[in-house]
């Protein structure tokens, strides 16, 4: 979610890790954990 991501810069880098690739259904559960 853009909106998370806008309340912190670290969050983009995390956007990267999350959208990068299909990875982010497994790293959905830490994306979304915090």
């Amino acid at each position: 979610n853009p909106n998370l991501i806008s309340t912190a810069s670290v969050f983009s880098s995390w956007k990267v890790i999350c959208t990068q690739s299909e990875e982010y259904n497994s790293r959905e559960a830490l994306c979304n954990a915090t």
